[in-house]
This record gives C-alpha cells, sequence and structure tokens, in this order.
C-alpha cells in the first residue's frame, strides 16, 4: 500500500546528487526517540526541506535512555545508521548526521543549488585530505589561532581535536566503516552508570585525536562560520532540562567568550614542557578583533 511504501521509506536511504559540479553525491539520517509521525520529526523534515529541497533523511529511530545511561540512545542509533549506511558505500559519497533538534542558520546554502555553501566547505575539506566536518558545535578544543584567522575571512573550516554537540556533522563514506567499529566497540562495554568519554561528540573527538597522533595531519574539522544551530532555552532529551545556551544562536562561534581551547598554548609559563596537544587558554574575542 501507499502508506507502507511510505513508512519504509522513513527508513531507508535515497542519495541525493548535488547541483554543484562536482555532483557529490549525500545521504542524510536524523536521530530521535520520537515517532516518524511526531511533531518533532516533522517539523525537522520541514526545517531541512526547507533549506534543502529533494534531500531525503532517513529517520534513525533511537530509544529513550535509561536514567543511568544518558547519551545510550543517540550513540545506538548514530551505529545502526553507521550500520545501514556501509550497506551502501558504494552508492554516496557523503553522509549528513542530525539529531532532530537541528536548526539552519539564515544565509546558508545548501547542494540543491549549483553554488552552496556546504560543497564549498566540503572542497576545502578534501583538500585537507580529512574526513569529518562538524557543522556545528561548541567549546572547541585544540583550534590553532593563525589557521581561524585564515579561515574567517574565507568562510571555510579550521580544524580542532576536540568539539561538544553531535547535532549537525559530514562524513565522508570511506570513514563510515571506522567510525562504525569505534562505536561498536564502546557500545559493547557500555554498562550502569558509565558516562563521560562515551558520548557521542566525545567519540568523534577521540577518534580524532588518535587519527592525528598517527598521521600528523589533522582529521576533524569545522564549519566556519556554522551552518548548523542548537536550540536555546528549549527541552534537552539527553539533558533532561530546559538548557540555557549562551553560544546558541551564533554561528561565529570564535567570537563567543570562553568557547575555544588553543592547541599548544601557555603551558604553565613553560612552552617547552607542553605536548602538541596541551591546550590551556580559553579565546576572549578581543584577540580575533
Amino acid at each position: 500500500s501507499t502508506l507502507m511504501t511510505q513508512y519504509y521509506k522513513n527508513f531507508r536511504y535515497e542519495p541525493f546528487q548535488s547541483a554543484n559540479a562536482k555532483g557529490r553525491r549525500f545521504i542524510a539520517n536524523v536521530c530521535s526517540i520520537h515517532s516518524t509521525n511526531s511533531s518533532v520529526v516533522l517539523d525537522f523534515r520541514k526545517r531541512l526541506s526547507s533549506v534543502w529541497p529533494g534531500l531525503h533523511c532517513r529517520h534513525g529511530r533511537s530509544f529513550r535512555n535509561s536514567p543511568k545511561l544518558p547519551g545510550y540512545a543517540i550513540n545506538t542509533c548514530f551505529m545502526n545508521a553507521l550500520r545501514e549506511a556501509e550497506d551502501i558505500k558504494d552508492q554516496f559519497d557523503y553522509m549528513m548526521l542530525f539529531e532532530d533538534d537541528a536548526t539552519f542558520f539564515k544565509g546558508t546554502s545548501w547542494p540543491s543549488v549549483p553554488e552552496n555553501d556546504l560543497d564549498r566547505r566540503l572542497r576545502y575539506l578534501e583538500d585537507a585530505n580529512a574526513d569529518v566536518l562538524m557543522l556545528g558545535g561548541h567549546h572547541m578544543t585544540g583550534v590553532v589561532k593563525e589557521e581561524l584567522i585564515r579561515a574567517i575571512p574565507n568562510k571555510s573550516i579550521t580544524s580542532l581535536q576536540g568539539v561538544w554537540g553531535a547535532y549537525g556533522l559530514v562524513i565522508n563514506r570511506k570513514m563510515v566503516s571506522t567510525l562504525k567499529e569505534k562505536f561498536e566497540k564502546v557500545m559493547e562495554k557500555k554498562h550502569d552508570s558509565e558516562w563521560g568519554s562515551d558520548a557521542t561528540d566525545n567519540l568523534i573527538s577521540s577518534w580524532a585525536k588518535q587519527e592525528e597522533q598517527k598521521t600528523r595531519s589533522p582529521k576533524l574539522y569545522i564549519s566556519v562560520p556554522l551552518m548548523i544551530d542548537h536550540p536555546n532555552r528549549k527541552w534537552s532529551d539527553t539533558w533532561k532540562e530546559t538548557r540555557i545556551l549562551d553560544w546558541a544562536g551564533n554561528a561565529e562561534w570564535y567570537f563567543v567568550n570562553g568557547n575555544i581551547k588553543w592547541r599548544g598554548r601557555d603551558c604553565c609559563g613553560e612552552p617547552k614542557k607542553c605536548g602538541p596537544h596541551d591546550c590551556k587558554d580559553r579565546l576572549w574575542p578581543a584577540e580575533l578583533v
């Protein structure tokens, strides 16, 4: 029946080819504990279609967290989304991963039009030989000041070693299997009262740090400015509270007080004792003005 066809469509991937000359192919997944026909999921789809018409977004159905296992649901959803994508890796180039509360900054353009912000940022990512681009986030760590200063006027990307928030990101298809395996290993060990390093954003950050240490080149980048926002003063299913966020609503994350830790900066006044990934000072916007 038509209803059954639509139902199954919600849970499978359908690649979208960019209108850009490069013709990159995208698949997308949104994680949500809510049903496919819930107002939460439908509202997300409306927001997405308003900026990127034609992109089909698979509904990665999650489940409610146990009070002793916050974050377990979103990790499971990401893991299953990566598993499903692994089966069709020859059909896409990039995978979009969203949480259902993701919003889109006004003025951003997406691959339904030929010249768009996402394709342009992915060109920078490809030039850097990197694989994961955060489109939203906060409290970035391991940022290179000089690199960020160059990226701001170009509206491009900059490398980093850690970030909070996994509500909007894009990964190269060649990293799907690697990240899937990382999520699987962590989820096998998950047990009651375990929390912290197992958060989705921390998993991605820890992977990026490990890869950079092995290859000596950054693997994780973030959009400059951001393309995806997080709602402020809204209920959080993860934190079980209404959150007030001073960084929300600001695409220019580098001008938000206390939102950055620089890479290799001021190691107790003795720079020679710093390791290659030591960071200390928080950014104050005046430093970039």
